[in-house]
C-alpha cells in the first residue's frame, strides 16, 4: 500500500547514518505489513537490532512505527514518523529516499576523519587585566581573598573536544576562557577561574551522561556547566524521548553530584548548512536538529538556571564556509571563537 510504501521509503532514507547498508539490509527484512497503521502488532515494543558500526561500537537500528494524526496543531492526515524522527512525511522523502541513501553511504565513505585538538583539558589561572594567555597565565598565591573561583566545566562531543582545529587554545575550551578574561565583569567578580574539560568525539546525550556517574565528585561544586551534544543522537537517529529523558537525567546529576549553579545547553548547529552533506540529504538533517533544539528548548525550560543557548548566524555567512574546518562539518577556530564569545558574554550576566 502506499502507506507501507511510504513507511518502507522513509527508514531505507534514514538508514544512510544509523549503520550504512547493514541497516538497510535490516530494514528489507522486515515484514511491511509492520508499518501499516492498521497493524495491531504495531504499538507493541518490538526488540531492538543492533548493527555494528564503523567505530566497532554499536548502533541501535528500530524499527519504525507510523500513524496518522488528526490533531488541530497539525495539518489533517499529516502522516509522521512516531517517536523517531518525527518529522512530516511528505511526497519528496518517498521519491528522495534512494538519494538520501546513496548520498549517506558515500558520505560515510570519503568523509575526512579528523582527531581531537590536542593539549591541556584542565587548568586554573588568575584573572588580571593584562594577562590573556593559557600559557602565561599562572595561579597567583597573592590572588585577592575577598573574591571567589570561578569553577567551569565543559563535557561533550568533538564540538567540545575541538575537532576541526589543532590545538585546546583554538577550540571552544581555550578560547572561551580566553574571551572571559577580557570581561571587566568576570575580572570584578572572581580572582580566579578553574575550569575543565571532558568531551570524547561521537558521543551521545548517553555518553555524557555516563562520563557524569563515572566521573569522581568535584571538592567545590560547579558554577557553570557547559554541555554541548546533539549532533550524534541526531545521526544516531535516538528517539526525541530518549533525548529529552536523557536531558533530564543530565541536569538532574550536574545538579546533585557536581552542584551545578548554572547548566548552559548551547543548541544544535544548522546542519543544512554543512559543506560536507550533500543536498537533499542536509535539508532533511536540518529538519531533525531544529525538532532536536526544540525539544531541547523545551526541556531546559521546565528548570531554573537551565539555559537552552541560541546562537544566531545569518545564512551567508554559513554559506561562506566560514566557520567549517576541512572536513566541511566540524567547526573552524572562527566558529568555535563564535560560540565563545556568545558563551563567555551568557556566563558573565548569569553569574
Amino acid at each position: 500500500s502506499c502507506v507501507q510504501l511510504m513507511g518502507f521509503s522513509s527508514y531505507c532514507g534514514e538508514a544512510f547514518f544509523i549503520g550504512g547498508f547493514k541497516c538497510f539490509i535490516l530494514a528489507i527484512k522486515d515484514s511491511p505489513s509492520k508499518f501499516s497503521p492498521n497493524n495491531k502488532k504495531s504499538n507493541n515494543k518490538k526488540p531492538d537490532k543492533r548493527v555494528k558500526n564503523r567505530t566497532g561500537g554499536y548502533t541501535l537500528a528500530c524499527n519504525f512505527e507510523m500513524y496518522y494524526t488528526h490533531s488541530s496543531l497539525t495539518q489533517p492526515n499529516t502522516l509522521y514518523l512516531s517517536e523517531k524522527l518525527m518529522i512530516p512525511l511528505q511526497p519528496k522523502h518517498i521519491a528522495l529516499a534512494p538519494v538520501y541513501l546513496y548520498q549517506g553511504l558515500k558520505l560515510k565513505k570519503t568523509a575526512l576523519r579528523l582527531p581531537e585538538a590536542e593539549g591541556e583539558r584542565r587548568g586554573r589561572l588568575t584573572l588580571a587585566a593584562n594577562d590573556h594567555t593559557l600559557e602565561d597565565s599562572q595561579v597567583n598565591d597573592n590572588a585577592s581573598p575577598d573574591k571567589p573561583t570561578l569553577n567551569i566545566m565543559l563535557l561533550g562531543d568533538s564540538s567540545a573536544a575541538g575537532v576541526g582545529v589543532s590545538s585546546q587554545q583554538q577550540a571552544l575550551a581555550g578560547q572561551l576562557i580566553e574571551q572571559l578574561q577580557l570581561l571587566p565583569q568576570i575580572q570584578q567578580k572572581f580572582s580566579q577561574l578553574e575550569w575543565s574539560l571532558h568531551a570524547t568525539s561521537g558521543h551521545t546525550s548517553f555518553d555524557a551522561l555516563r562520563r557524569l556517574y563515572v566521573l569522581p565528585t568535584p571538592s567545590t561544586p560547579v558554577d557553570i556547566m557547559i554541555v554541548m551534544i546533539g549532533v550524534n543522537d541526531t545521526t544516531s537517529n535516538v528517539s526525541t524521548t530518549k533525548w529529552q529523558q536523557q536531558l533530564r537525567e543530565i541536569i538532574s546529576l550536574s545538579k546533585r553530584k557536581f552542584g551545578a549553579k548554572q547548566v548552559i545547553f548551547p543548541c544544535l548547529p544548522p546542519m543544512q548548512n554543512m559543506p560536507a552533506i550533500p543536498s537533499p540529504l542536509n535539508k532533511l538533517m536540518g529538519q531533525k536538529t531544529q525538532i532536536m533544539n526544540e525539544k531541547l528548548i523545551q526541556v531546559c525550560e521546565q528548570y531554573e538556571k537551565v539555559l537552552a543557548l541560541q546562537i544566531q548566524v545569518e545564512d551567508s555567512e554559513l554559506k561562506n564556509q566560514n566557520f567549517f574546518a576541512e572536513d566541511g562539518f566540524h567547526p573552524n577556530s572562527n566558529a568555535y571563537l563564535l560560540l565563545a564569545k556568545n558563551l563567555a558574554n551568557t556566563i558573565s550576566e548569569l553569574v
